[in-house]
């Protein structure tokens, strides 16, 4: 996703390859970014299903399955 995540992408949705320490984690996945309120920077919305592949282990137990939020709120739950 770096090369989508950073500064001047507007928003939308791109197909990205998810890489995660290093290793690919998912290929082609379709990631919405929004821009961040009046800032000119843009971050992603990541899907509940990306988290569990990734293993997150502070994933909110009722998380509903479509949940999409930035990495930090997915992180900050638990």
């Amino acid at each position: 996703m770096a090369s989508v995540n950073g500064p001047g992408t507007p928003a939308g949705e791109y197909l990205v390859d998810v890489m995660v320490n290093g290793s690919l984690l998912k290929s082609g996945v379709k990631i919405r970014f929004t821009q961040v309120n009046s800032e000119q920077r843009t971050e992603p919305c990541l899907p509940l299903s990306l988290m569990q592949a990734a293993r997150v282990k502070s994933l909110p137990d009722k998380a509903p399955q479509n949940s999409c939020r930035p990495l930090r709120e997915w992180v900050s739950q638990g």
